[in-house]
């Protein structure tokens, strides 16, 4: 079973800052007299999963399922919930969507396309709209490329703030995501 990503830390020597994850050792090629050197805890930790790895705000919980042919891996915080499907084969994304209308209603839910840049990448995702007693929440969907024959999709879970708008840590958390994600 996959573990919780380790706690990276920033090594700051005289100005210049190296990173350090836990646990692993830092070897650097350098002589410093009298060095000034900060340690702090990194705001962002990485994953490593379904063939891609991605840095992920710190303060995200983590957790990791496994049933018969699907493994996900999810992160929560105050508002934003990141889940990272990987099917064992190849399932539309119309599908999962469909799933999760049916879950939450029909009349509760609407979903629309969208085209936007995810890890460097131009994807085509779906916006699944939910609206519950009172409550806005979206999902954006991504469908991942893969090799082989497995599915791969990755979800932005949000609840909309009353000004309509997603959450900052919503956007803070796609990102550092998007922007750090590398596929395997």
């Amino acid at each position: 079973m996959p573990k919780a990503a380790k706690n990276r830390f920033e090594l700051i020597i005289n100005g210049k800052t190296y990173q350090a994850v836990e646990g692993q050792p830092l070897t650097l090629d350098l002589t410093v007299s009298n060095p000034s050197v900060l340690i702090r805890l990194s705001d962002r930790k990485k994953i490593e999963a379904a063939s891609l790895s991605f840095d992920y705000p710190r303060h995200l919980s983590f957790e990791y399922e496994k049933n018969t042919g699907l493994k996900t891996w999810t992160l929560t915080g105050n508002s934003l919930v990141v889940t990272l499907f990987e099917f064992e084969v190849q399932i539309p994304l119309n599908t999962l969507i469909g799933s999760m209308v049916e879950k939450f209603g029909k009349k509760n839910c609407t979903v629309t396309d969208f085209k936007k840049e995810f890890g460097h990448r131009s994807t085509d995702g779906k916006r699944l709209n939910v609206k519950l007693a009172g409550t806005n929440v979206i999902i954006d969907f991504y469908a991942l490329a893969s090799n082989d024959a497995k599915t791969r999709i990755i979800s932005f879970q949000d609840t909309i703030k009353d000004t309509g708008n997603v959450s900052d840590e919503f956007n803070a958390g796609f990102q550092m995501i998007s922007g750090s994600v590398v596929f395997l």
